[in-house]
C-alpha cells in the first residue's frame, strides 16, 4: 500500500483542477515524462485510473490520500456525477448507504423515476424506496404523477440528495 509521502514524491495533485501530474514517472514506463498528466480515463466506466508501482488506483482515492494522508475507508462520491472530475471540492467519502442516496437513474428504467414501475397485475404504478437495505412499499397509484410525488416525499424524509434519480 502506498503512502502519502510516496505519492507526493512522484505525483503532484492540483485540488482546484483535480489533475495529477508526474513529477518522477516510473522509469520502466518509457513513454512517460515528468510534467505529463497522470492517468487514463476508462472507456468502460469513466473513472480515471493511475498506475503506481505496478498497481492501478482510482484517481479519486489517490486524491483523498494526497489531501488526507490516508485512503478512504468507504466509497468516494463525485458530487456532479462526472467520474473524471477529481477536483477536491467535488469529492466526498460516503458509506455505501449514503452513496446509494445519490444514485442516477438506471438505463432500463421505463417510468422516468427511481423506485417506480408499472405493475401489470394490478394495472397500477408501484412506488417503493430502499433505505438501509430495506425496501419500503409506498403504495399503488393510478397516475404516475401520484407515484412520483410519494417517492419524492420519501426521498426527502430519508435525506436523499436532490440529484438522486437524475440522468
Amino acid at each position: 500500500m502506498i503512502t502519502q509521502e510516496e505519492i507526493k514524491e512522484r505525483l503532484s495533485y492540483n485540488p482546484k483542477t483535480g489533475i495529477f501530474i508526474w513529477i518522477k514517472p516510473n522509469p520502466m514506463a518509457k513513454k512517460m515524462k515528468a510534467g505529463d498528466v497522470a492517468g487514463t480515463k476508462s472507456k468502460r466506466d469513466g473513472y480515471i485510473r493511475i498506475k503506481f508501482n505496478g498497481k492501478s488506483y482510482l484517481a479519486q482515492r489517490l486524491a483523498f490520500l494526497w489531501m488526507e494522508g490516508r485512503f478512504p475507508e468507504h466509497q468516494m462520491d463525485h458530487d456532479d456525477r462526472d467520474r473524471a472530475n477529481n477536483k477536491w471540492d467535488n469529492l466526498k467519502e460516503l458509506t455505501l448507504g449514503e452513496n446509494l442516496k445519490n444514485k442516477s437513474l438506471y438505463k432500463n428504467n421505463s417510468s422516468g423515476a427511481n423506485g417506480i414501475y408499472f405493475e401489470k397485475k394490478s394495472n397500477k404504478w408501484r412506488a417503493r424506496i430502499r433505505v438501509n437495505n430495506k425496501i419500503t412499499h409506498l403504495g399503488y397509484f393510478v397516475e404516475l404523477s401520484e407515484a412520483v410525488k410519494a417517492r419524492k416525499n420519501a426521498e426527502e424524509k430519508y435525506n436523499f440528495t436532490k440529484t438522486h434519480g437524475s440522468k
